[in-house]
Order: C-alpha cells, then structure tokens, then sequence
C-alpha cells in the first residue's frame, strides 16, 4: 500500500500518547482525515480515544478497517462515521476473522452515521449519560451481538437496526428506567429474525429519557421470509385515533407501535407495562385496545379494537391475547355498548365509532376535527365502561334499548311487523342490523324457528340519509305456535353486515362489533294467552271441556267453538275471562253433543279484538238420543249451564217462594247462569219458549 502522509495535528496527537503501545490518543477537536483511496487501520487490543469536548470523527472519503476494539471516552465525546463531506464514497469497514471488534460507547456519546456496525455494547457509566445517535440510521451487522449493559440509547428520528436473526434474545443486563431504548421521535428499533422468538421477548422501551415501558412479545409463531424483522417503538401519549373518537378521558396516555416485514402467519400475544401516570379515567375498568393495522394518518372506526382482557392493577400491565397482526396497543376504558342478558345467553358488546356528547347521542361528524363515522340504533345510546361482571340481573337495563318497536301483542304463527330504526352521525351512512328471537326463552339463539320453520333471525341495512332522522326497516315476523311469554330479543347494529353467529359458530360464541349497539329486550310485544292441556270428555251423554291457560293478559272472553267434521265449527258458548292471571283452569258442559265424533277448540279474544285458538281436542258421543232440559253442575257454585234449549227461550232464576231474580233470552242451545252472587239454598230455573208457554221448571241448589 502507498504510505500517506499524516496530517500535523495528528502526529502531535500520537506523540502525545506514545505512552500507551496499544493505544491511539487523540486531542479534543481534532478530526482524523481518511482521504480517498487511504485506509486507516485500527488494530491492537484496544484503541482508546479521549476527548472532554471533541472526539473522532472519520471524515471518511477512504476505508476504515477496524480489527480490534475502539472505545470513545469522554463527557461529550463523539464518533462521527458519516460519509466525507467531498465525495460521500468512503466506507467504514470492520473486518476481522473471528468478527470480535466491537464499539464501546460510553458516558454520553453520539453515534452518528448510516452505517453498519460490528457488534455494538452500550455500557454508560455515569448516572443518567444517554447515548444519542443522530444524523442518520445506525445498523448492528448480521454476525453480530448487541449488548446493552447500562445506559438509555436515544433514537430521535433515526432508526437503530439489529440485523442478526439468530441472535433470538436482546441482551441487556438490568434492563430498567436507566437502561432502555428511547424512541423520542420517529425513529424506531428493528430487530430482524428467522426463527420464531424466545418466549417473553423484552423490548426494554422508553417514550423520553427517564421513562420506562417495556413490551414483551410472550410467544410468537410466524413464516419468516428474506428480511423478515419486527420494528418497535413507544410513545407517552395517547394514541392518535382516540382523538378521532372524542374520548380523551376514556384511553391511557400510552401506546406501543410493532410493524411487521416480511411476516405471515402470524399469531402471538403480548403485553405492555405502563406507568401510573399514563392512567386516564378509572383504571379498574380499563382493557386491551388494539388498532390493526396501526395509525397511518387516517382513523377510521374499526380503530381501537378490544378483546375485553383486563389490565392488571398491582403491575400496572395489559396483556395482547391472541393477536394474528401488528399495530398500535393500547389501554383504556373504550365507548362501548354490553348486552344486557343474563349469563345464560351469550356475551354480546359493541364499541361506539366516537364517545358519546352530552345528549347521549355520539359525538358529531367533521371530516377534520372527528372524522369517525358512528351508527347506532333508535334516537340515542348508552355508553358504558369496557367491564363485563357476568351479564346483568335481567334484561333491558340499558337507558336508550329504543331501536326495536313492534304491534302490541304477537300471536304464534300470525305474521306481525317489526320496526328497526337505524342512526348514523354522518347522512349518507349505511347502517347494518340483525335481530335474534330466543322464542323459547332457554337462553340459546341457535335453536329457535320462526312460524314458517326457519331460523328465526332477520338482517338487512339501511341508509341514514338526515343525520338526527333514523332510518326505520319494517321486519315481517312470524312467530312460532306458542312461544315463551318471557322470550328474549337482541338487537345489533353495525357499520357492516353482521353474520348469524350463533348458527355459524355456536350460542357461547361472543358477539364484538366494532362500531355500533347492542340492544336487548325481554318479551318486548305481549303475547296473547297461552293454551294449556285441552280435553273434551264424556259423562252421561254430555261432554265436559276443560282447558288450562298462563299468561293472561287483557284477555276478554273464551268462545266454545263445535263441529263435527274439522270445517264448519259453531259457538256453542262462551266464557268471561279472569282480565290478567298467571295461570287459570276452565270448564264448559255441552249438554248436547252430537252422535259420534264432537271436535272442540277455544277461540281466545283479548279487550282489543285480536284472537287466537287453542288445540283441538276430541269426544266421542256414543249415546243413542239427547236429553232434554239439563243444568250442569247441579250443586252450583258460581256458574250454571243450561242446556236442550232454543234459540230465544227465557230463562228466568226463581228463589224457594217462587220470585223472580232474573231474566234473560237465550240465544243458543247452552245458556250460562251466574249464581256467585246469590246465598246458598235452593232455588228454580224455569224456562219459557218464545209463545209464552213454560216448558220446563228445573230445581238448583246453591252451595
């Protein structure tokens, strides 16, 4: 090699540690020129550059060869390995055989360059000394370690790359609030890898010098391909798309950033450490939030997703549970809207697109100041903290369960109609929805048909034209014959179409939506009376009816209805009912059936006129005649029926002497005669047809 000549104050410097054999002094402020096409070698045990104010700097148009150890001391000390300011064409090059040189940086130094280092041990020895690269990107080469002993390494806007994929673990001995990686700007850590971490791999982090917020990567699996890395970094304040939602008082002032290169298949979970002074709001009800993928400029609603995974107040940590991509996390107490259901149906949430104002309707759309779209159901919503306590005492909790209305009482298997009312905060919105019946009220979606045998589930969408003016949807519903009094309904509403996952993918599946509300309604149309056992049985040539009922509500009248063939049926008498009973039994003498097969059913008719029937039930009459005048029962309690008369016989009630109590006109065959009110004794039924004659004078006991 061509010998060069060395600058004046660079002889001086090595005179002036010609002391030392194996070691190179320079002094403060005095640069080291590598010319192009010169080579500056750095060989021995260990070259040592002193400086209080200055240090070395390779102003590098040629090579530097680096086969031994270079260690910068000092209080301000600093390497500069950028490129030459004439020609940029110089390298910084470290080559040894068995790749030990390595750089010690310590007590407040700066690295500044783009280059790739051999292996690199951070070890500051002073109390709080941060080693700063600036001025450009700085890498730790693919055969080698990095090493952080003690010391904060500053990133600012430059990224600091450990490109060894075997190297499966950061070594950093007491990794800790003096001893950490500082992302304070855009700079980031990357890390590469070609095998799947080590369990619990530390990312020692901080936001700013003196704050400390490692995140652990617990397990991770993937497919690694060429260049496959993972980068890292932590901020001290809240993550952007919170502002987005207007709810700076509900997410911790905390997030950690993680991009993937070169992944897939990814599936892992992590956690995060924070510091009491992140905390917003109340940190019991905090959970994990996750934006995928991370804040890229633009928020949109799916941002900020939760699994519902407590943080852990004694450590003050979040765990990241079953993750299959990377981006922004976080914790916090969320806008979200909880089913109301008790733990025998499934668990259902919905977070909101933005918090909620005042008015407890979500928070206005503004393509700059809150650009969330939110969608809702009804005129308003219920904004709860992100906990779940094992499902609410009962059903319709929630203030504002006010998107579903439907007709004042259903009957099984006659079509009705439901309304869905759709709200979004911005017009032109397209709002999602899907109702679940659990008709027979066992706390399972899956197992409920309509009346016409399909699963009874209805979804569909609507746009939201007017903001402040829901769009309603009118559902067709057709119950099945005799649903539960107390069946449940659910109601959710979205930002995009919502699947049936209780059929899909079993009833203890959770039900998370992004953006919208859940709505939960215990039996929220009436239904009519509920028909029990029916039975028609014979006794002495008249059939006995007897029919047990639950629920009666608003109930009007029972009419007894007869045919003989299943077609043509006739009211052969009626029965007032008790109003409103849980449950009650009646009973009704037709004293004239007809020979052979009599068919009987109960046509139920509430105050306002709806009607519903009962099971038929069967007698067989195998009498050869019919009697003639008949009272049954005989002792009588409250009621009396009378039976073989016509059609306008009077019937009048006689005390013991022979006066008349009452009179009324039969208008059928079966007359019915009340006596609740009369004393017990004995007293005459006399009957007299229409020409003035009596035809027949019957004794009744009272009881």
């Amino acid at each position: 090699m061509k010998k060069r000549i060395l600058p004046i104050a660079l002889l001086l410097a090595l005179q002036a540690g010609a002391q030392n054999s194996d070691a190179l002094y320079i002094a403060s402020g005095v640069p080291v020129k590598v010319s192009a096409g010169s080579t500056l070698y750095v060989s021995g045990n260990t070259t040592v550059v002193r400086s209080t104010t200055g240090g070395i700097i390779i102003d590098n148009d040629g090579t530097v060869q680096l086969t031994g150890n270079l260690q910068v001391q000092g209080t301000t000390g600093v390497l500069d390995i950028t490129a030459g300011t004439a020609s940029s064409s110089g390298t910084f090059l470290f080559q040894t055989a068995n790749n030990t040189q390595s750089i010690l940086l310590s007590n407040g130094n700066t690295l500044t360059g783009n280059s790739t280092l051999s292996s690199v041990t951070f070890n500051n020895t002073a109390t709080t000394p941060d080693v700063i690269i600036s001025g450009g990107n700085v890498a730790v080469a693919a055969s080698s370690l990095l090493t952080l002993t003690a010391g904060r390494v500053r990133l600012g806007d430059n990224n600091f790359i450990h490109l060894n994929p075997s190297a499966t673990a950061f070594s950093a001995a007491s990794p800790g609030v003096n001893t950490a990686i500082i992302t304070d700007g855009t700079g980031v850590f990357t890390k590469y890898f070609s095998a799947n971490p080590a369990a619990n791999y530390l990312l020692p982090l901080g936001a700013v010098s003196g704050d400390y917020a490692p995140f652990t990567l617990k397990s991770v699996t993937a497919t690694y391909g060429t260049g496959a890395a993972l980068s890292f970094k932590v901020k001290n304040t809240q993550q952007p798309c919170v502002a987005a939602q207007g709810c700076s008082n509900k997410y911790m002032n905390r997030y950690w950033n993680i991009a993937a290169t070169s992944l897939t298949g990814i599936s892992y979970t992590a956690m995060g450490q924070y510091l009491t002074g992140d905390i917003t709001g109340t940190e019991a009800n905090m959970k994990d939030f996750a934006s995928v993928p991370a804040y890229s400029g633009t928020c949109n609603t799916d941002n900020l997703a939760t699994t519902l995974t407590a943080v852990t107040t004694a450590t003050h940590q979040v765990n990241f549970p079953a993750k299959t991509a990377f981006g922004d996390f976080t914790a916090g107490e969320g806008a979200m809207d909880f089913g109301d259901l008790t733990t025998t149906w499934p668990i259902a949430y919905a977070q909101q697109g933005t918090c909620n104002a005042t008015n407890n309707v979500p928070n206005a759309y503004n393509a700059t100041s809150n650009p969330n779209v939110a969608v809702w159901a009804g005129a308003q919503v219920s904004m709860e903290p992100a906990t779940i306590s094992g499902g609410n005492t009962s059903a319709s909790t929630d203030a504002y369960d006010d998107g579903l209305t439907g007709p004042g009482t259903i009957i099984g298997t006659i079509t009705s109609s439901f309304t869905v009312n759709l709200n979004a905060n911005n017009s032109g919105t397209t709002v999602y929805y899907r109702l679940w019946f659990d008709w027979n009220n066992d706390g399972n979606f899956t197992n409920d048909n309509d009346g016409n045998s399909v699963p009874a589930t209805y979804a569909g969408s609507s746009i939201v034209n007017t903001v402040g003016t829901p769009a309603s949807v009118t559902i067709a519903v057709k119950p099945p014959f005799g649903p539960n009094a107390n069946y449940k309904a659910r109601l959710a509403v979205s930002s995009s179409a919502i699947a049936d996952v209780y059929r899909t993918s079993g009833n203890t599946t959770i039900l998370r939506i992004t953006n919208g509300e859940i709505e939960d309604y215990s039996a929220p149309v009436i239904l009519p009376v509920k028909f029990g056992s029916v039975t028609a049985d014979m006794h002495n040539c008249q059939a006995l009816l007897k029919f047990d009922v639950k629920n009666e509500v608003n109930v009007k009248t029972y009419f007894i209805e007869q045919s003989t063939d299943g077609n043509n049926w006739t009211i052969i008498g009626a029965l007032p009912a008790n109003g409103n009973s849980s449950a009650a039994t009646y009973q009704f003498m037709h004293i004239a059936p007809a020979k052979g097969s009599n068919l009987y059913r109960v046509r139920q008719v509430d105050a306002d006129g709806i009607y519903t029937y009962s099971p038929v039930a069967k007698g067989t009459n195998n009498c050869e005649g019919r009697p003639a005048i008949a009272l049954y029962p005989n002792p009588a309690k409250d009621k009396v029926f009378i039976s073989g008369i016509t059609s306008g016989t009077t019937v009048s009630l006689l005390d013991a002497k022979g006066r008349r109590l009452s009179r009324q006109k039969a208008t059928s065959t079966t007359f019915m005669l009340t006596v609740a009110q009369l004393p017990a004794g004995f007293y005459q039924v006399q009957l007299v047809d229409e020409n003035g004659l009596i035809t027949s004078t019957q004794k009744l006991i009272k009881e």
